[in-house]
Parts: C-alpha cells; sequence; structure tokens
C-alpha cells in the first residue's frame, strides 16, 4: 500500500512539474492583428511614433515555413532568458494576412525589434545566428535602461 501511494505522490508531483514547465515554456505569445495594433504598434496612425514601455519582439511566421520553425527554439530560448525584461510575440502571417499586407512583409522569417519609449525598430530577415537576435535585445535593454536612468 505504501507503494501505490508513494507512486501516486510521484505520479501527481511529475504532472505539476510538467504542467508548470509547459506553462513556463509558453513565453512567446501569440498575437493577432487587434493585439499588435493596441499593444505593439499603430502602424494604421499613419506615424512611426510609438512608445512602449517594454521592448517588444515580434517574430512573423507561418506554418509552411521551414525557416520559422528552426527559427522558433531559438526565440523561445531567447525569450526564457530575457522574458522578464522583453515581450516576446509571434504573429503566424496566414492567420493575419492584412497585417503582413500593410507591412509589406514579403519574406519570412522576419522578426521586428521595438525598443522601449519612441526609439526606431529594426528588423532580422531569414534565420540568423542566435547572437544576432540576443545583440539586438541587449542593445534595446541597454537602450531602456539608459533612458530610465536619464529621467
Amino acid at each position: 500500500m505504501k507503494k501505490l501511494i508513494l507512486c501516486a505522490a510521484a505520479v501527481a508531483i511529475s504532472a505539476m512539474s510538467f504542467a508548470m514547465s509547459a506553462q513556463e515554456a509558453e513565453k512567446v505569445k501569440e498575437i493577432n492583428e487587434t493585439r499588435f495594433i493596441e499593444d505593439v504598434f499603430n502602424y494604421r496612425n499613419d506615424s512611426t511614433d510609438m512608445t512602449l514601455a517594454r521592448p517588444v519582439v515580434v517574430d512573423f511566421w507561418a506554418p509552411w515555413c521551414a525557416p520559422c520553425l528552426r527559427l522558433a527554439p531559438v526565440i523561445e530560448e531567447l525569450a526564457q532568458k530575457y522574458g522578464d525584461k522583453v515581450d516576446f510575440y509571434k504573429m503566424n502571417i496566414d492567420e493575419n494576412q492584412q497585417v503582413a499586407q500593410d507591412l509589406r512583409i514579403s519574406s519570412i522569417p522576419l522578426v521586428v525589434f521595438f525598443p522601449a519609449g519612441s526609439h526606431p525598430f529594426k528588423g532580422a530577415v531569414g534565420v540568423q545566428s542566435a547572437e544576432v537576435y540576443e545583440n539586438a535585445i541587449k542593445e534595446m535593454i541597454a537602450q531602456q535602461e539608459a533612458d530610465a536612468s536619464a529621467q
């Protein structure tokens, strides 16, 4: 009987651990057109001015895109590492064709880095080395910290 109870406890702990790690693994959130316009960049207001409280990384992708699928774990790993300072999103351009058309996205994967404050954003087309993405993220964090200390 003790073995059965210990076994059941071990299974319960494993299930809780798996559920917590699955939740933590979802640092890159799926975003749609409405949330993108409201939370990241309202490109429809004919202005490049934006003021974000935190830096944002958006991965524009599609499920049929093999390079996009290769890039996804890299972005997820960066989200795990920098998710306390940067918001990470992914947008499926097949499901958000109007955004892709409006922003003239012609090649994917496309990762766009939106710094906090009103600094200009940058993008990286295609699969780059992890260092390229990490350096862009570190640059956004450093800029945000410099802006905060200047105030």
